[in-house]
C-alpha cells in the first residue's frame, strides 16, 4: 500500500512539474519608436525567434530564463550561421506588460526597446 501511494504521490509531482513547463511567447510584437530603435520586431512561434533589427534579420531559438531571453541564432540575413554556439547566443533582458515586451541587449548601450503587440 505505502508503494502504491508513493507511487501515486510521484506521479502528481511529474505531472504538476510537466504542466509548469518554459514560459514561451507567440506573435509578433513590432517596435512603435522605430526613429530610435535598434530592433524593429519579433516574432515568437514555438521555439522559434524571428528577429528583424538595425544589425540584420535574424532566426533562432529561444529560451526566457527569468528576466533574459538567450537567443541562439542560427540564421542571419539568409545565410546559415556556423561555429560553437555560443558564440552565437545573445542574452536580451526582458520584461513583459499585457500587450507589449520591453527588452534590452544585455551588456550594451543600447537602450530599453518596448515592442507591442
Amino acid at each position: 500500500m505505502k508503494k502504491l501511494l508513493v507511487l501515486g504521490m510521484t506521479g502528481l509531482a511529474l505531472v504538476g512539474l510537466t504542466a509548469c513547463g518554459e514560459k514561451k511567447l507567440e506573435g509578433t510584437y513590432k517596435n512603435v519608436d522605430v526613429n530610435s530603435s535598434h530592433i524593429y520586431d519579433m516574432t515568437f512561434s514555438g521555439n522559434e525567434l524571428r528577429m528583424d533589427a538595425g544589425a540584420g534579420k535574424f532566426i533562432g531559438t529561444y529560451k526566457i530564463k527569468g528576466d533574459k531571453i538567450e537567443y541562439v541564432v542560427t540564421e542571419r540575413d539568409g545565410e546559415n550561421v556556423s561555429g560553437e554556439e555560443k558564440d552565437h547566443t545573445m542574452v536580451l533582458n526582458f520584461k513583459e506588460t499585457e500587450n507589449s515586451i520591453i527588452v534590452k541587449v544585455d551588456k550594451s548601450n543600447d537602450p530599453e526597446e518596448t515592442l507591442t503587440k
